[in-house]
């Protein structure tokens, strides 16, 4: 059965190419469209994540919305075994990035820009990570 990723990204253009970019490298990548609405978003979240085993998720997600720390959290605290990668340009800010990894809410970071090799590996990273963490666990 192939990887399934579930993308959660406010910009269309950066979730089609991180999707196509998914199947190329064998996975089965699917877009989530995130709600209009803020309090819809965490129970979206938790609703799409349920058929996922990888969730890649952008830091700011627009305005309106919890931003992708939050989804984050509220996914590692609902499925604790779905590997999690935070996928954000927000480089310059290594303390708010390093914040997220360290509180356990990402088992992975990746850039944006991001090349077909670094998305690969940061896939195979959060796995690694999340299944380390569910065999402790």
């Amino acid at each position: 059965m192939q990887t399934r990723i579930l993308i959660v990204d406010d910009e269309p253009a950066v979730a089609r190419a991180m999707r196509r970019a998914l199947v190329v490298l064998g996975y089965d990548a699917t877009v989530g469209r995130l709600p209009h609405r803020r309090e819809h978003a965490v129970d979206w979240a938790l609703r799409v994540t349920d058929a996922a085993d990888v969730v890649v998720c952008d830091w700011d997600l627009g305005a309106g919305i919890p931003q992708g720390p939050d989804l984050l959290e509220a996914v590692a605290a609902a499925w604790p075994r779905v590997a999690r990668v935070l996928h954000t340009g927000r480089g310059g800010d290594e303390d708010q990035v390093t914040a997220v990894m360290t509180l356990g809410l990402a088992h992975a970071y990746l850039g944006k820009p991001a090349g077909l090799e670094d998305i690969g590996e940061a896939i195979k990273a959060a796995m690694r990570a999340a299944n380390s963490t569910a065999e402790r666990g």
